[in-house]
């Protein structure tokens, strides 16, 4: 991969982009609006090398495109870049500017869909005006250049735990993967709780069998705490048929029927086939949904009870 893209104006090599080491992906978030912002490092240099003649680069825009395994059929359009500064051959050395990819929820969580746990391979297709401008000691613009469009993709590299990371600090599962209710952050008594299941949500971003396999038995150990907490039933009551069950006892039962399939992730001995996305993410989704109607599922509680506080 090329470390450096060069680019040209007038037969004339005025510039380059360089790739920065990428640490994170700042971003912007507006309802379902992202903006994220990607480095880059820019050099210019003065046209024609005369210190007088000041290149200048502006109007950068272009699309991020995305693939997997480098499965370059896939090329997911992501979003739009844009930059809305102009940039002369006065900059310093290395000079680092982000361009803004804007995207929305939607496309990124159909993103992660596709991405299926794998590396990221990025594609920065760049359109951009070249020009320059004739300034002498008065800094008065004495003559303008005839700007010219020019194409550049460069490939983008963003590694899996910078990714992840920017997952998280976004909080995607806020918005459609996982809804992770305010009370389990917030009380003190349920930071344990809190802890497992974000670090269920890390092993499902990083993907693959393992990652989805950690995240599964990650759910398996919020369960255990979460009986600790709460005086849960043992489950199914003893005689009583599926149709004799009250709407609290088939919660119950559901509940312990999760507890069964994550039993799994922890015996391979018992179970040797590979945890899917779609397995991870259910049952991930499900224990969350137990957590939200957990007054439910206490022993002591009664439905009536819960109707009228407006739980149920």
């Amino acid at each position: 991969m090329a470390n450096n893209y060069s680019f040209n104006y007038s037969d004339y090599q005025i510039g380059s982009f360089s790739l920065p080491h990428l640490e994170s992906i700042p971003f912007e978030k507006s309802h379902s609006r992202i903006f994220l912002k990607l480095p880059l490092v820019l050099n210019l240099n003065h046209y024609r090398n005369e210190s007088h003649l000041y290149s200048l680069i502006q109007n950068i825009r272009g699309i991020l495109k995305l693939n997997a395994n480098q499965n370059y059929q896939l090329d997911y359009c992501l979003g739009n870049l844009y930059s809305h500064d102009v940039f002369y051959s006065s900059i310093p050395e290395n000079h680092r500017i982000f361009l803004t990819c804007e995207t929305n929820i939607t496309d990124l969580i159909e993103w992660e869909h596709l991405r299926n746990g794998n590396e990221i391979n990025a594609n920065l297709e760049l359109i951009f005006s070249t020009s320059y401008v004739k300034i002498l000691d008065s800094w008065t613009v004495q003559e303008k250049g005839r700007s010219f469009d020019s194409n550049l993709t460069i490939q983008y590299p963003i590694p899996r735990k910078v990714w992840i990371h920017f997952l998280n600090q976004l909080g995607l599962y806020e918005f459609h993967l996982f809804e992770l209710n305010n009370p389990i952050q917030d009380d003190p008594n349920l930071k344990r709780i809190s802890s497992v299941v974000q670090e269920s949500i890390d092993s499902f971003y990083r993907g693959g069998p393992l990652g989805w396999k950690n995240s599964v038995s990650k759910i398996r150990d919020a369960m255990n705490l979460f009986e600790k907490l709460f005086d849960l039933p043992a489950g199914k009551p003893d005689g009583k048929t599926n149709k004799e069950l009250s709407r609290k006892e088939r919660w119950i039962d559901s509940y312990h029927s999760l507890k069964r399939i994550v039993h799994l992730s922890q015996h391979p001995e018992d179970d040797s086939d590979e945890w899917s996305r779609a397995e991870a993410q259910a049952i991930l989704t499900s224990f969350l949904g137990f957590w939200n109607v957990r007054k439910i599922l206490e022993a002591n509680v009664k439905m009536a009870d819960l109707t009228r506080d407006g739980v149920s």
